[in-house]
């Protein structure tokens, strides 16, 4: 069986992003990703290995694919610039990956383009000297497009003979969107693009002798990229027989709760599964109630709102003979966890099972700790400057900001609606009780009461370490899920590696840049930090000690 939709992943043009959209609505097991299920350098199309999976994509052109198929073809373009400077920082600067591992993936990367004769000090350099970068840079979106030469002629010919849906990453919610329409898919915002941290392009845009140069490389990419912007306002669509076409994309093995137009939503497809939270849940204070065990593999799990808890979550149920995993996954298992009694909670079983678990030994309890600065940043960038208009959602950290503005006088007026500065935000915290904190900002120690002596604590950036941990006691083997970058690498001890410019520590939401990466970084000076590490002084002493004991063993 030939697939019926191909996504042709030109590179760094937001293909790792749709990648993600597939898996989320069909299923690993239903997609075909070259790269990930098969060598990235195959050379041949391999039937065999496909198989009957009728979604495939990966790093392969138009003319890789046997000429006897006729799939809908999707690709997304990107201006030619943006996309080599992009393309040269991924190969030559590992320090902006957002993760460690990451680091260590874009360091391999790195190796190997330093053998072809890249120069990551010069990206004209490279250009000129390494000729498999220069390959890499020179109109290769007309070759992943046309059927035959690599240029804006033959890729139009391509074009009109097969079915094409054709965007642009400036316009990326745009091709998110008609894809979601014709597929059936749940009307919701796509999955977040995969940027590199930091403001790396602006030093590249400015050297006009680069600029110039990789436009003299593209004149076949960028116009065909214009006769897509300007043409079709950022979004090209060649269906032959719309209706035909639609017909054969119902082939594809779309989850049954994801199809629009059976309009179920999460909550209808768990009410299906589980039985509702209410119903025979034991009472527990405290931070009892956000407990996770897995009698089956004698585990405990308090999650502190983190990055990290979601993965820790995901470890839990993997280590957990849970029916219907696979869906909560798919529905969102932090939402399922909090609406439905899937066992996974330590509320989810009697009062006689909470008592006698807890006062157990043989379990391994575990919790993963954030460091503190960087705590109140993340709160800050996220809930109060990026979803600041959202922030009523949210009725605790909503009364913090009024707070706010009553201190300052203006009772929500001319500054209202421009938000609350970091300083702000951080002496409004400080104003209030420990244990009367939002749930994002109660200390951390506080969580960890309740369930006797931890096994084991770890950082946010030691998941590798926690599925290794977690494997050699319940003999389950986990992997930190590679479609998932980690959270950025954090300080070894709490306060430490902070810029304390604190440039942007008095700049309301509404004036800071729109790169967050410009200003994140930037919110702390000396008197905040001690402000923060005074005020979470046991989360830091906590913290600390992680860097002090040795990684030790887990046995079972």
């Amino acid at each position: 069986m030939n697939p019926e939709l191909v996504f042709l992943h030109i590179p760094k043009t937001a293909g790792t992003s749709q990648h993600r959209s597939f898996r989320q609505y069909y299923g690993a097991g239903n997609i075909f990703w070259f790269g990930d299920d098969c060598p990235g350098n195959i050379g041949k199309y391999p039937r065999k290995q496909v198989g009957d999976r009728l979604v495939v994509g990966g790093h392969k052109p138009l003319g890789f694919y046997p000429g006897s198929f006729d799939p809908l073809y999707c690709a997304v373009l990107r201006d030619s610039v943006d996309r080599a400077i992009s393309l040269f920082s991924y190969y030559t600067q590992p320090s902006l990956a957002h993760s460690e591992r990451g680091r260590k993936i874009r360091e391999e990367v790195l190796s190997g383009w330093l053998r072809q004769g890249i120069d990551p000090g010069s990206m004209v350099n490279s250009i000129r000297n390494c000729r498999a970068f220069r390959e890499e840079i020179s109109n290769l979106q007309c070759a992943y497009i046309s059927a035959s030469r690599p240029d804006f002629n033959s890729a139009l010919k391509t074009l009109g003979r097969y079915d094409f849906v054709l965007g642009t990453l400036e316009q990326y919610d745009r091709f998110h969107d008609y894809l979601g329409e014709i597929l059936d898919w749940p009307e919701e915002q796509p999955v977040s693009l995969n940027r590199s941290k930091g403001d790396y392009a602006s030093g590249y845009l400015d050297d006009r002798e680069l600029v110039d140069l990789v436009r003299e490389l593209n004149r076949e990419d960028d116009r065909l990229l214009e006769f897509v912007r300007e043409l079709h306002g950022g979004l090209y669509i060649n269906l032959r027989d719309p209706e035909g076409r639609r017909g054969c994309l119902q082939k594809l093995p779309l989850k049954a709760w994801m199809n629009r137009r059976l309009g179920l939503s999460w909550e209808d497809v768990g009410a299906q599964l589980w039985p509702p939270r209410e119903v025979g849940a034991a009472k527990l204070p405290w931070p009892l109630g956000l407990a996770m065990v897995s009698e089956h593999c004698r585990l405990m799990f308090m999650p502190i709102p983190g990055a990290a808890t979601p993965f820790a979550r995901r470890f839990m149920l993997d280590c957990a003979e849970l029916e219907h995993a696979g869906t909560a996954l798919d529905l969102g298992l932090g939402r399922i966890l909090s609406k439905f009694r899937t066992g996974l909670m330590l509320a989810d079983h009697d009062a006689e099972f909470c008592k006698s678990v807890r006062q157990r030994s043989d379990y391994f309890k575990f919790s993963i700790l954030s460091e503190p600065v960087n705590r109140l940043i993340g709160v800050y960038a996220v809930y109060f400057v990026q979803n600041r208009e959202q922030l009523d959602e949210r009725p605790n950290l909503a009364d913090l900001a009024n707070m706010v503005r009553e201190t300052r006088g203006d009772g929500g007026g001319e500054n209202g609606d421009r938000g609350i500065t970091f300083r702000e935000f951080v002496a409004a915290i400080l104003k209030r009780k420990p244990r009367r904190q939002n749930s994002l900002l109660t200390p951390q120690f506080l969580y960890l009461k309740g369930m006797g002596d931890y096994s084991k604590l770890y950082r946010e950036d030691q998941l590798e370490l926690l599925a290794s941990d977690l494997s050699a006691f319940t003999g389950v083997q986990l992997e930190v899920p590679a479609a998932i970058p980690l959270p950025d690498k954090v300080p070894l001890l709490a306060g430490e590696g902070v810029d304390l410019s604190g440039v942007y520590a008095d700049t309301l939401p509404a004036d800071l840049p729109d790169d967050p990466a410009q200003w994140r970084p930037h919110l702390v000076d000396e008197q905040l930090r001690e402000d923060i590490l005074a005020y979470y002084a046991q989360d830091c002493e906590l913290y600390n000690q992680l860097a002090d004991e040795p990684p030790g063993e887990v046995v079972s």
